[in-house]
């Protein structure tokens, strides 16, 4: 009698781990589904996206998919992505992947910093005609022009300079190497979220007063006249306040050299 009883218990027990066993498997197997039948969003292309190509809004959306199928490096919202320039083709279908397009304004080129419908020139500076070396990418300036010619009208030559105000409220694309929107590469700078170079001591733009050229955003049209007057005589950059926009009207004056030397 007693050993059909502890027979009994013992049936009773493996019966009852079965149960737990069998119960943990389905649990196990319903959490597993569970999981891959999670929905996450991801943004892929809706089209082919050559290399150095800027993405348009047209060319991507944002896709459900499920969470084990998303790439880890994934775009998950279409405002992280549009606008950017692409450093590698993308595939139509394809999830668009952080590594797959530039960051940061300058990794582009100077190219795509250049508003459309303007052109990006470049003048010869020296510290005097750059302002004391004190610009940077993103200012704005007016450039005046200082020709050197000769008065004919009073019988004899007398030279002259002139000063004209070329042109006025042009924006600075790079100083030197440096273009709008590039990140510090000195190890005691950072950036302010302008994209422009600033010193983590002082808080204020790095300069780079060495710089042989500085790289401007001008109409065609404006470009053929500030080339002229760089080859008839010589520009000097005037630094203007961000607050100001204005364009004064500002005539050209004449310096008669003899009038010049004169003594009272």
């Amino acid at each position: 009698m007693k050993s059909n009883r502890r027979i009994l218990f013992w049936a009773l027990g493996l019966g009852l781990v079965s149960a737990l066993l069998a119960w943990g498997i389905l649990s196990s197997k319903d959490s597993v589904k569970t999981g891959e039948s999670k929905s996450v969003p991801v943004v892929v292309a809706t089209k082919n996206i050559p290399l150095r190509t800027a993405i348009t809004a047209d060319m991507v959306e944002t896709k459900k998919i499920a969470a084990s199928a998303r790439h880890v490096d994934a775009v998950i919202t279409t405002d992280s992505v549009v606008g950017k320039v692409t450093k590698q083709s993308i595939t139509a279908g394809e999830q668009i992947l952080t590594t797959k397009f530039f960051a940061q304004r300058a990794e582009e080129g100077l190219a795509f910093v250049v508003p459309a419908g303007l052109r990006a020139i470049s003048i010869s500076i020296s510290e005097t005609i750059g302002s004391g070396g004190l610009i940077v990418p993103g200012d704005h300036v007016d450039i005046i022009g200082l020709l050197r010619g000769s008065d004919q009208g009073a019988g004899q030559g007398r030279d002259k300079v002139k000063g004209v105000m070329v042109l006025q409220n042009v924006e600075v694309l790079a100083v030197g190497q440096e273009v709008t929107g590039s990140e510090a590469v000195i190890s005691n700078s950072t950036t302010d979220g302008t994209g422009v170079k600033v010193s983590s001591s002082t808080g204020k733009p790095q300069t780079v007063p060495k710089a042989k050229s500085v790289t401007l955003s001008v109409t065609p049209d404006q470009a053929r006249h500030l080339y002229l007057y760089e080859e008839l005589g010589e520009l000097r950059l005037a630094l203007r306040s961000p607050n100001d926009a204005g364009i004064p009207q500002v005539p050209a004056e004449d310096l008669f050299w003899d009038v010049a030397r004169s003594t009272p």
